[in-house]
């Protein structure tokens, strides 16, 4: 099992909160943070593009902060 955020290349203006912007060979998508989904691993192998270090650093921060109390 994985738990995997999807995207979407359509990014909203001003960039809301849930999403976060990535550069991939294709051009920007967002990350949307509130969708995450789990679902099994076979998917996998349908990999479209693999983000940075630092947008995957800024996603997993995104991510991980929306569960926090404030």
């Amino acid at each position: 099992m994985c738990f995997i955020l999807p995207l979407t290349s359509k990014i909203k203006s001003p960039v809301p909160w849930y999403q976060k912007i990535v550069n991939l060979k294709n051009g920007d998508s967002a990350v949307i943070i509130n969708q995450g989904k789990v679902f099994s691993s076979k998917r996998l192998f349908r990999k479209y593009d693999i983000v940075s270090t630092e947008d995957y650093n800024k996603i997993i921060d995104t991510f991980v902060n929306q569960f926090k109390k404030k």
